[in-house]
């Protein structure tokens, strides 16, 4: 296995380098354990069909300032390996795999190892780390000992309370049949990229991705009369609107998988509904105009619709 390395220097820069490779922390995605990124949205970002990246949300912004004191932690519960900053980005040109570990580990027994850190707070912990670190977490650390060609890797969780911090360490060792099933994952995505076979959306989750997906409309009317589908999706989405806040979930799913039906078209032409998903204009005299997506439903009565 042949990888290249980029020590970073730009911010901008390496989140270009990164947008050409399935990441460590984007893999679990392709096996549906990411609870932060759907294979429908990694897919559309990685294809280039729409940008999805956010403002830094305040949970990786807490990751981001307390990673020293993980470190530091982690020194001092393990005083006999030396820890450093892995300030560069790895990757692989030939599986299009990528990674950015947080701390190289050496160990004097087992050689050098990849460290991934992590902050949590006690109440997350106790539900979702019970058992250990989550999947997620482990296919990011799987991925970073493979590139980075390392004997071992560790997860240290940073635990939070009101008043208290502990530091939970767990150590691996490289596992050549989960490193195959990475790869394999990898070429198969970056295959269906180039065949252009999106996986099945989430629809519950994409909800955003399809929005980015079809900003606006092109003043278009597609014919959806043959689409059963969509009734079933527009009888739905009558129920759900008049159940409330407890089907706010179901209705967004529902809401998204219309949309990407309509795509970039303005209205849809099928018996017994009007569906409209028009782009409309706000002036802004602060953050300047924008544009929105209002999606219309309307069910016509019988008189009308015969």
């Amino acid at each position: 296995m042949s990888v290249e390395r980029w020590i970073i220097t730009d911010q901008a820069e390496w989140l270009l380098r990164r947008r050409a490779n399935v990441n460590g922390s984007e893999i679990a995605a392709l096996f549906r354990r990411n609870p932060y990124l759907t294979p429908f949205a990694l897919y559309a970002e990685k294809a280039g069909l729409a940008e999805l990246a956010t403002p830094e949300s305040e949970v990786l912004r807490r990751g981001r300032i307390l990673e020293p004191a993980v470190a530091a932690g982690v020194q001092e519960e393990r005083p006999h390996w030396g820890i450093e900053k892995a300030a560069e980005y790895v990757w692989s040109p030939t599986w299009r795999l990528g990674c950015t570990p947080d701390f190289y580990a050496r160990c004097p027994d087992r050689g050098l190892g990849v460290v991934q850190a992590k902050t949590v707070a006690r109440p997350v912990f106790e539900d979702e780390w019970a058992e250990g670190p989550p999947q997620w977490i482990i296919l990011q650390t799987l991925q970073e000992m493979m590139l980075t060609d390392s004997r071992w890797g560790a997860i240290a969780a940073l635990v939070m309370s009101a008043y208290t911090v502990d530091i939970q360490i767990w150590e691996f060792d490289r596992h050549e049949a989960a490193e195959a099933r990475i790869v394999a994952a990898a070429e198969m995505f970056w295959s269906d990229i180039a065949a252009g076979k999106p996986p099945e959306a989430e629809w519950s989750r994409d909800d955003e991705v399809i929005k980015a997906l079809y900003p606006r409309d092109n003043g278009a009317i597609v014919d959806l009369s043959g689409d059963g589908r969509l009734v079933e999706l527009l009888e739905d989405y009558e129920q759900l609107s008049t159940i409330g806040r407890d089907a706010e979930c179901r209705l967004r799913a529902v809401k998204a998988e219309i949309a990407a039906k309509l795509g970039n078209a303005a209205t849809a032409t099928l018996p017994g509904w009007e569906v409209t998903h028009k782009t409309q204009k706000r002036t802004g005299y602060v953050v300047g105009d924008t544009e929105f997506r209002v999606l219309r439903i309307k069910r016509r009565n019988q008189e009308m619709a015969a």
